[in-house]
């Protein structure tokens, strides 16, 4: 759809200046070929407004002021061995919003994500580079409307916000590249990619709006299914 942010003027009254607390504490090994490095931190963040965090259920036009609290831990893994490179990161997120004003006044965050992890594996050569790539991570929250009551006064009638959690997202790329001199003068690249080779159906939002009078309907936004990309570029000296 149309992007609808836009940009609003801070007057420390309903638009309060935000105002961020934050901390962190991290380990690091490095030897030969091994690199080890973990993170933990705490993040706190005040002054933020219902409108800018995204919301489509039943605060998605209401405007309050709160804050929000976040801690979580980051650790990366990463090997090279001669023309390979390997590495897989894992990480670990608890967020969650206060909103004084609100009915539910503290809740799960739009963007409390709790695990995700990754990795990835190249091999290159003068002429040739191979990639590969993993991704997973834990589904966002979002709000359900109340089960067998989801109409009340033709509203939709939201049970606990964000109480439910999306399918988890799972994603395998692929690409290869092949650099070539094909003159004196001229070097060839061509590489070819693929996006989610899977062809996996990962749902990335999940909202409701009126069918009718009497029946909420739920709408999924998704990400690409499998995507095939190439590339040719001509190098001229």
């Amino acid at each position: 759809g149309i992007e609808k942010r836009r940009w609003q003027l801070s007057n420390d009254q309903d638009i309060p200046i935000i105002q961020s607390k934050q901390g962190s504490i991290g380990l690091s090994y490095k030897k030969k070929d091994w690199l080890v490095n973990a993170v933990g931190y705490l993040k706190k963040v005040n002054g933020i407004t219902t409108q800018s965090q995204g919301f489509l259920d039943r605060y998605e036009f209401v405007r309050s002021f709160g804050q929000y609290d976040a801690y979580g831990a980051e650790l990366l893994i990463r090997k090279q061995l001669k023309r390979w490179n390997m590495w897989m990161s894992y990480g670990y997120l608890d967020s969650k919003y206060t909103f004084e004003d609100l009915p539910e006044p503290e809740f799960r965050s739009n963007f409390d994500i709790t695990h995700a992890v990754s990795s990835g594996l190249t091999f290159s050569t003068n002429t040739l580079h191979l990639a590969a790539g993993f991704n997973w991570r834990t589904g966002k929250p979002f709000t359900e409307p109340v089960m067998d009551n989801e109409v009340v006064d033709q509203e939709i009638n939201y049970a606990s916000v964000n109480g439910v959690t999306l399918k988890d997202y799972l994603r395998v790329d692929v690409s290869a590249i092949y650099r070539t001199q094909i003159s004196s003068k001229t070097r060839l690249h061509a590489g070819v990619s693929v996006w989610n080779l899977l062809d996996r159906e990962n749902t990335v939002n999940a909202f409701y709006r009126l069918a009718n009078a009497t029946d909420a309907q739920q709408i999924q936004q998704n990400s690409l299914g499998i995507t095939p990309n190439v590339m040719v570029k001509l190098k001229f000296n």
